[in-house]
């Protein structure tokens, strides 16, 4: 939890500010055992250190993971294939964003 910056062990929820909120909800979806995360915007509220932190996390994680985000760089460093949702298809690429971009 202090990767995250989770500091306020004793407030309550209420009284935390939405980022840290958000970071709180994110560890405690890291901290549970699963075999599919899905996370949404999870860099949204988060340090650059952070953010290297987590990624670091992802990738040695043994769960599947689903991960909706705006942040291509954390895509580039994290997903090993894309599935994109166009007109009603799904189409799926192999490799990181920036592999999606050269391949779609």
């Amino acid at each position: 939890m202090q990767k995250l910056s989770v500091t306020e062990l004793t407030a309550p929820v209420g009284a935390l500010s939405g980022g840290q909120r958000k970071r709180l909800g994110l560890a405690r979806a890291l901290i549970m055992p699963c075999d599919l995360l899905i996370l949404d915007e999870p860099t949204n509220h988060l340090d650059e250190l952070t953010i290297i932190w987590l990624e670091e996390y992802l990738r040695n994680s043994k769960s599947a993971i689903l991960v909706s985000t705006h942040d291509r760089y954390f895509l580039d460093h994290i997903v090993t294939s894309i599935v994109e949702l166009d007109d009603r298809r799904l189409y799926s690429y192999e490799g990181n964003y920036g592999d999606y971009l050269l391949l779609r």
